[in-house]
């Protein structure tokens, strides 16, 4: 998941493609940019040139100040960033609901929730909760793909998991 932010500006002015005047320009500042708001990396962020002579942009680090009027200034048309967290309700495994377990009645919890986030691009799990399965409904460990059958065995599933960059 991502959030986009069109036209970012720092201080009331647009931000500047760099964070200081002409080094460490682009992917740098677009990543600090989406750090100080509380999301994780930047994931796009194209560049733009200000031809209005009213606009100026900032730079974050040295927090200097680019006016069109006297040279070429570059902002961002937007920075979009990787939202920090995202919870799955009641996650899947291949159509069945996701073992409580990483593979089969070991490796419970943490493991088995650090494993489902990060097979998502996610950096480990954050929460979670596990339930008891019922009503003969399969779960799925994502260690190893197996299925536990609640009509012969206690089978636990996430209800949620929280996923944390």
């Amino acid at each position: 998941d991502t959030i986009t932010f069109d036209n970012p500006t720092f201080q009331g002015k647009l931000l500047d493609w760099c964070l200081t005047f002409h080094s460490d320009c682009g992917k740098p500042v677009a990543d600090a940019y989406c750090h100080q708001r509380g999301y994780g990396e930047a994931i796009d962020f194209p560049k733009r040139q200000i031809y209005n002579h009213q606009q100026q942009t900032l730079t974050l680090q040295q927090r200097s100040i680019c006016s069109p009027h006297h040279t070429i200034c570059y902002s961002f048309d937007y920075i979009s960033c990787r939202v920090n967290q995202h919870t799955f309700e009641h996650p899947m495994e291949h159509g069945r609901r996701l073992d409580g377990c990483l593979f089969y009645d070991t490796e419970c919890g943490v493991p088995a929730a650090d494993a489902y986030c990060k097979d998502r691009g996610y950096g480990r799990a954050l929460e979670y909760s596990l339930v008891q399965s019922m009503d003969a409904e399969e779960t799925m460990t994502i260690g190893n793909h197996a299925v536990c059958d609640t009509r012969w065995h206690g089978c636990s599933a996430f209800s949620y998991i929280m996923c944390l960059v």
